[in-house]
């Protein structure tokens, strides 16, 4: 588990993750967030994240949800907006669960 997960903010988590891209693509990926929630599934602190950014000519957009448990579980679902689709990954995410051993 993460004792810090509870103190992140929406711009932490915007630089993370563009860091990350950035040193993957060897170019400054800018990430716009555009929602940011902290909630629960399954009971276990969670948040949910909603960005936007560009690889090259490529427009991005992506749902995150990181769950907090024995470890912290991240989830990913990513599309261009022509294809948008949110609602559906929304849906995917609303029904996650977790059984813990």
């Amino acid at each position: 588990a993460d004792p810090y997960f509870g103190s992140y903010t929406a711009d932490m988590m915007a630089e993370a993750l563009s860091r990350m891209l950035s040193a993957e693509y060897g170019t400054e990926i800018p990430v716009a967030v555009e929602n940011f929630i902290y909630t629960e599934v399954d009971d276990l602190p969670a948040y949910r994240m909603q960005t936007s950014y560009a690889v090259g000519d490529l427009q991005l957009r992506q749902l995150v949800v990181a769950v907090n448990a024995d470890a912290c579980y991240t989830f990913t679902w990513t599309c261009t907006p022509e294809e948008d689709w949110m609602a559906a990954f929304a849906k995917s995410a609303n029904s996650l669960w977790f059984r813990l051993q």
